[in-house]
């Protein structure tokens, strides 16, 4: 189950970085993402919430293909040229 939901959001989170055309409220989505690969973890401010939590700073990760369907879907298309 979990797969299906990684993929679904996947699906979503790369319709919403081209174009939206399905007018989908990025604010109405309510479940998480899936994982350390959504582009929103690209660029992150950690270590707030006081002292014990470390220093602000920036910080991201690096974002790495997880599957060959993924690699498949986020290709740009080849042209027909």
């Amino acid at each position: 189950m979990s797969i299906a939901h990684n993929l679904l959001s996947a699906f979503i989170d790369a319709h919403l970085l081209h174009g939206n055309k399905l007018n989908i409220d990025p604010l109405s989505i309510t479940w998480r993402g899936g994982g350390v690969s959504d582009r929103a973890l690209r660029q992150i401010v950690v270590g707030l919430g006081g002292k014990e939590n470390g220093y602000p700073r920036e910080s991201g990760f690096d974002i790495s293909v997880a599957s060959e369907v993924m690699a498949i879907l986020a290709s740009p298309p080849i042209s027909s040229t």
